[in-house]
C-alpha cells in the first residue's frame, strides 16, 4: 500500500503514472518508481459556499474578500458569513473582512458577520447600499475608508471597546452610528471617535428601554375609519378565530 501524505499548504494530485487513488495498493512483480505529485492548495479568492476568502494556511485564518473576475457582482441578497469554513481537509477562523470586499456591490440586501472577525479592511464596505450592517463585539480595527460613501442608514456596532480608526474610516459616511449602552463616555475618550462626532456623525448609546412598542406601531401608516363627526375618535374592529382555542376569538 502506498500513500502519499502531503505537507502543509499542498495536496496531492496524482503519482507519475497517472494514477489518482490515494492510499492505493500495488502488486510489485519487477523493479518499479512510484513519485507521488504534489501542488500548492489555492489560497486566494477562493469561493467557498458562496463566499470568497483569502486563506492563511499556517495561522489556519480566512478573510473575505470579493470575486477577482467580477468584484462588483461578487455578492447579491443576503450575505451570511459563517465563523469559520471548512476547505481541503483544513477548518479556518474567519477573522477580518477583507479590503474591497463587498466595494460597490450594490445588489446586497444584508451582510451577517460573525463573533470573531476583529478587522474590517481598507474600502471594505465602500459605496454600499443595503439599509443595516451589526459590527460584532470582537470587532478591534476599522481600517482607512473602510465604510467610505456608504449609504447604509446605520451601523451598529457590539464592542464596548472602541474599534481603532481612522480620520477617514467613515469619510462622507453620514448615518447613524449606535453603540452599546454606558459606552458613550469610552467612545467620547477615543480622540478620533470624538473628533468624527464633533465633525457631524451621529453616534448613539441606545438602552433598549428607550423604545416602546407604541413606538413601532405609531411609525406606520394605518388606512382606518376616521372619526365621524362629532366623534372625538374611530374605531376599527377585526375579529378572527382564536389559534390555540376553537371555542373563542380575537
Amino acid at each position: 500500500t502506498l500513500t502519499a501524505t502531503a505537507n502543509e499548504g499542498y495536496k496531492f494530485t496524482q503519482w507519475s503514472d497517472g494514477n489518482t487513488d490515494n492510499p492505493r495498493i500495488v502488486i510489485v512483480t519487477s523493479d518499479v518508481t512510484y513519485t507521488a505529485k504534489f501542488a500548492p492548495i489555492p489560497t486566494q479568492h477562493v469561493l467557498v459556499d458562496g463566499i470568497y476568502y483569502n486563506f492563511d494556511v499556517e495561522n489556519k485564518t480566512a478573510t473575505v474578500t470579493y470575486n477577482e473576475e467580477d468584484p462588483m457582482h461578487s455578492y447579491h441578497g443576503d450575505v451570511n458569513i459563517p465563523a469559520s469554513v471548512e476547505y481541503e481537509g483544513y477548518t479556518f477562523n474567519v477573522v477580518a473582512i477583507g479590503e474591497r470586499a463587498f466595494d460597490m456591490c450594490w445588489e446586497i440586501t444584508s451582510i451577517s458577520i460573525p463573533e470573531g472577525v476583529t478587522l474590517i479592511e481598507h474600502r471594505a464596505f465602500s459605496d454600499c447600499y443595503f439599509p443595516i450592517l451589526t459590527l460584532p463585539s470582537t470587532i478591534t480595527e476599522i481600517q482607512d475608508m473602510a465604510f467610505m460613501m456608504c449609504h447604509m442608514d446605520t451601523i451598529v456596532l457590539l464592542s464596548n471597546i472602541p474599534p481603532t480608526i481612522s480620520e477617514m474610516s467613515f469619510d462622507m459616511f453620514h448615518s447613524l452610528c449606535i453603540i452599546p449602552c454606558g459606552t458613550m463616555e469610552a467612545y467620547m475618550d477615543n480622540s478620533v471617535w470624538a473628533r468624527m462626532i464633533e465633525d457631524g456623525y451621529s453616534l448613539y448609546d441606545i438602552h433598549p428601554d428607550a423604545v416602546r412598542a407604541e413606538e413601532f406601531i405609531n411609525y406606520f401608516s394605518y388606512d382606518l375609519n376616521l372619526p365621524k363627526r362629532n366623534e372625538k375618535f374611530g374605531i376599527t374592529t377585526e375579529v378572527a378565530p382564536c389559534p390555540w382555542n376553537d371555542d373563542h376569538h380575537l
